[in-house]
């Protein structure tokens, strides 16, 4: 185990119940008849315990004078010891009444380890029993910030030793994290999340993917956690008790999941919490469950503006592996279910939250998952938040290589020039961002895109507040959606190299406005490849909004966003008037003409590949801006100005040679 920092317990109690000498015994081994009221913080070297962690332990004054003193020590404890004892009634029910509220008003949220103190006292073993049975579980059934309970003798040196040891244990071995204390029902269970990382663990050691641990991987795995292997006997004991407690823990085969999950719920009910969490954090786990940053740094990126993080070949082939595997009834499509178990082995499923539960991709008519929707979602994750994909692949079981599950794609000039050689790799994500009035068809356009149709797009984009809307799907070399050629869909190799992915995020006009107006803008708009604004060809309106729009996007990016009109509802016909405006305005603007579309005959292909082939050869695509205009004329102007000087600069430079060979001939003439 990492070396782990010190561990602060404060030790707070009612007065006389014996905080200071507790301290002193386990600090000395002796017992003092006059301790002093109260101890400077005492520390224990690592040395001085089992698992080699340094500990500082508090002591708190009693006096009412102190009582701000003792609010910043406990505040800044990792753990609290409360103490009680018989011969002061009152300090056990002051836990409730007093120092558990007292710990939620100062927001104290560290483990309470109870401590029942003077135990000398008590000389009935019946009473002991009694007592913990129907005071102290109630009482820790009640606040689940109290760990657990151990009861000690300071003036016997009996046990004093285990109330910080067990203390410390709740630091480094919290049992909150893991399970689920007994409450009204009085049975305790192991947690959710605790059950998805042991279900991890268990999927990474099962080698062949048999559904069960062979006594032979049963070993590798104990050497890695704990550094040596199961001895034959301790194998055969171990299966005893899993078949005797859970029918279906055993089979043929070996242990199987749910036996693996029994064996950590006994650790736990047990106290050894450090049994399951060495196991955790051997698989790279912290305390919140989820695999710590170390586990993920080596594949930390740093794209510029211009660049793209992209799911590398390997790591498409794994996700097509383990949708394969999810895929229990093999009809090409995850259901609810299958998803659900799909991410059996993660903290949460990702993608029911934003910016994730906004994303359309290709789905079956029941709203089933298709291969081509779940590597596009895949896709959208590794080019929105690269470092959340790799975690979420390394939940999935990924075992390759940390640096080869994401690459960046290269900046856009390098693009640019490298398609200049056929056999060089494009970038396989492009973003684009699509803007529009109301009813100018955005969200049919997004909804086309992954083969939805036009009137559940439209009412989907309608319903949708909360936040911006996204579409992914890959785009074939021919131009089509992976939408449109569903059928041919399994001669689809998804994991090989070549493959183009689109994006397109819808933008309302207050979105347009807030990103025009925004200090950032011209940053966000480099991470896109390219722009589309749509109008409404049956309203004149709609088209001026969206070449006001055009331009001010071209401009607010430095003239370098390649842009495309697009006229939807073309099963309407243009107006003639309209016609003639956008052949003028294209003409202007150095565009090509609007791209004509019909969602509703079905025409979107079209408008998809033009919009990969203006993001991927963006020079006919730039439009002519009055900004862009003015700074190529200021450029020329330059360019004649430096022409002129130069010419000039060459004139006066001739003129002075010749004065200088005219005027050196008289003086050689006298000379001679």
């Amino acid at each position: 185990m990492a070396e782990l920092p010190t561990v602060r317990i404060g030790v707070i109690g009612d007065p006389g119940v014996g905080k200071t000498s507790l301290i002193t015994a386990t600090a000395t081994e002796t017992f003092s008849d006059n301790p002093p009221p109260v101890l400077p913080d005492t520390r224990l070297p690592a040395q001085c315990t089992p698992e080699g962690v340094p500990l500082r332990i508090i002591d708190t004054s009693s006096k009412p004078e102190d009582r701000a003193a003792v609010e910043d020590k406990i505040r800044s404890c990792d753990v609290i010891v409360l103490l009680f004892t018989l011969d002061k009634p009152d300090s056990f029910r002051r836990i409730d009444s007093y120092w558990l509220p007292e710990l939620r008003r100062l927001r104290v949220k560290a483990p309470v380890t109870l401590v029942l103190a003077k135990t000398d006292l008590i000389q009935n073993e019946q009473v002991l029993h009694e007592l913990k049975t129907d005071k102290v579980d109630p009482c820790m059934a009640r606040n689940r910030q109290i760990e657990t309970c151990v009861d000690c003798s300071a003036s016997k040196l009996s046990h004093v030793g285990e109330v910080f040891y067990t203390a410390m244990k709740a630091v480094i071995y919290p049992s909150a994290p893991l399970f689920e204390a007994a409450g009204s029902s009085g049975v305790g269970q192991i947690k959710p999340a605790a059950i998805n990382a042991l279900h991890r663990v268990f999927m990474l050691c099962d080698k062949d993917k048999d559904g069960a641990l062979s006594n032979k991987e049963l070993n590798v795995f104990q050497t890695k956690c704990f550094s040596a292997p199961l001895q034959p006997e301790e194998i055969v004991g171990i299966k005893k008790v899993v078949s005797e407690k859970v029918p279906n823990g055993i089979s043929h085969k070996g242990l199987t999941m749910d036996g693996f999950i029994f064996l950590n719920a006994l650790f736990i009910e047990r106290g050894r919490l450090e049994t399951t969490w060495a196991i955790l954090r051997r698989f790279g786990y912290g305390n919140n469950l989820r695999l710590n940053s170390s586990e993920t740094a080596a594949a930390r990126l740093s794209p510029s503006p211009d660049q793209v993080a992209e799911l590398t070949t390997d790591a498409r082939k794994f996700l097509l592996q383990r949708f394969k595997d999810a895929d229990q009834d093999r009809d090409q499509l995850l259901s609810p279910d299958e998803q659900h178990q799909l991410w059996s082995t993660a903290p949460e499923s990702p993608w029911q939250a934003p910016p994730y539960s906004g994303v359309l991709v290709e789905t079956a008519q029941r709203g089933f998952l298709t291969r081509e929707g779940f590597i596009a979602m895949w896709a959208y994750m590794a080019a929105t938040d690269h470092m959340a994909a790799v975690e979420n692949l390394l939940y999935l079981g990924y075992e390759g290589s940390i640096t080869s599950i994401v690459q960046l794609s290269k900046g856009r000039r390098q693009e640019l020039a490298a398609r200049s050689n056929p056999k060089a790799p494009s970038r396989a994500f492009l973003k684009c961002l699509v803007f529009g009035g109301e009813g100018s068809g955005k969200s049919t356009l997004l909804g086309g895109l992954v083969g939805m149709p036009s009137h559940n797009a439209s009412s989907r984009g309608s319903q949708s507040n909360s936040g911006p809307q996204s579409a992914v799907a890959r785009i074939d070399t021919s131009g089509a959606s992976s939408s449109s050629h569903r059928e041919n869909s399994k001669a689809i190799h998804l994991a090989e190299p070549g493959q183009t992915w689109l994006q397109l995020r819808e933008v309302s006009m207050n979105g347009a406005e807030s990103l025009l107006t925004s200090p950032t803008c011209s940053e966000q708009l480099a991470g896109f490849d390219v722009a589309a604004f749509m109008f409404d060809c049956s309203r004149p309106q709609s088209f001026q909004e969206a070449r006001v729009l055009l331009e001010a996007v071209a401009t607010a990016s430095g003239n370098s966003m390649p842009c495309l009109l697009v006229a939807s509802k073309d099963d309407l016909g243009m107006n003639p008037d309209l016609e003639r405006d956008c052949g003028q305005a294209c003409v202007a603007l150095n565009l090509p003409l609007p791209i004509s579309v019909s969602m509703q005959l079905g025409e979107g292909r079209s408008v998809y590949q033009e919009l990969v082939n203006a993001a991927q050869r963006p020079n006919g695509a730039i439009p002519e801006t009055r900004s862009l205009k003015a700074a190529q004329q200021y450029r020329r102007a330059m360019r004649h100005a430096m022409l002129w000087t130069g010419v000039g600069a060459c004139t006066v430079l001739a003129g002075y040679v010749l004065y200088r060979s005219l005027s050196s001939r008289p003086e050689a003439d006298a000379r001679s």
